[in-house]
């Protein structure tokens, strides 16, 4: 009898346990699944922040870019405005001369004709001569032909310059060539000047470009790059009269580089391993984004390249851009991802 109480009492004991265990294992399961749904729940939103946070990134980085873009458009429309004025001027001045030039070849034209006929008349010969005789004394006198060659050189001039302006523009750009091409980074540096010239005329320029070998990479990246460190370093000189260096060398067989060194301020030890990081500046709120430096460091990682910075404050930077002959293979799916979320 007492073991049949036993037995009883162990079995009560395990159903109770089994009906534990059971009722943990339901609790436990219903708590993973909760903590399953928290997570993909979490994973959901941090995924859509995180495409947020890309969409305004591109965003950002194209606002960067339409900054540069109408500093550069700026620059270009006061520089073409220079030689338009030549063009203009010399035009308008052409034409003032050509109500008496055409009246010299209307009296010239009654002159021959007189002499033309089978009898002239000599007083009609004498008052056309002498007409004619008076609007040549006029021109003589006003300079009026001698003044047409030098006047058709200023046009032609004003008008060769801008081309030459239009030219560097779209070579800068390179809207007419493929994404990827060779490039001889002098050929970009001699066109980003040309471009930056305007926010570089308090500043003396100095160009040594060596013989390096045209590189394969986004000739309008690259020159993008050039015009953002070369901005920074305009702005960073706060002298009368500043001092840029651009310098061109080869390493090797496989690689250039491009050193652009300016007499500006310089930049703190503390703040030099900050200066590529995306929207730190050092700039007054509402002078710049913070990007530039950072999009050149993106774009010269793309190629395969790196960026160096020697600074010392109060005397100066130096920034170097090194670049490969050859890319990595797949530069051209950065630049295309990079258009898409631009593009979106």
């Amino acid at each position: 009898m007492r073991l049949q109480l036993t037995a009883a009492a162990l079995l009560i004991g395990i159903a109770y346990l089994v009906m534990r265990v059971t009722s943990a294992q339901r609790a436990l399961r219903e708590a993973n699944e909760g903590l399953e749904k928290r997570v993909s729940e979490r994973t959901r939103d941090l995924s859509q922040t995180l495409k947020r946070l890309k969409e305004s990134e591109a965003q950002l980085v194209q606002t960067e870019k339409m900054s540069s873009l109408g500093q550069m458009v700026a620059g270009v429309a006061h520089e073409i405005n220079t030689p338009l004025s030549y063009v203009k001027n010399s035009v308008a001045t052409a034409r003032d001369r050509m109500p008496d030039l055409r009246d010299a070849v209307v009296q010239a034209e009654r002159l021959l004709s007189i002499l033309r006929s089978d009898a002239p008349d000599p007083v009609e010969l004498q008052a056309a001569f002498e007409a004619l005789e008076r609007r040549l004394g006029k021109l003589d006198r006003e300079h009026a032909l001698a003044d047409l060659d030098p006047l058709a050189h200023d046009g032609l001039h004003g008008i060769e310059q801008i081309a030459e302006l239009v030219t560097n523009l779209r070579n800068f750009s390179r809207l007419d060539r493929s994404r990827i091409a060779s490039f001889n980074v002098n050929e970009g540096v001699k066109t980003t000047l040309l471009i930056a010239k305007t926010g570089l005329r308090k500043i003396d320029v100095e160009t040594h470009l060596g013989d390096v070998n045209s590189i394969t990479c986004s000739p309008s990246q690259v020159n993008q790059v050039l015009l953002n460190i070369l901005t920074n370093a305009a702005q960073a000189i706060d002298k009368g009269r500043g001092r840029i260096v651009v310098t061109t060398r080869a390493i090797g067989a496989y690689g250039v580089e491009i050193e652009i060194e300016d007499n500006g301020k310089g930049i703190a030890p503390d703040v030099l391993p900050k200066i590529f990081d995306p929207f730190f500046t050092t700039k007054p709120v509402g002078k710049g984004t913070g990007l530039g430096l950072s999009i050149a460091y993106k774009i010269v990682s793309q190629h395969g390249g790196h960026i160096d910075v020697r600074s010392v404050v109060g005397e100066g930077t130096s920034v170097t851009v090194t670049l490969p002959v050859e890319p990595p293979p797949d530069l051209a799916t950065h630049i295309e991802e990079d258009e898409e979320e631009q593009a979106a």
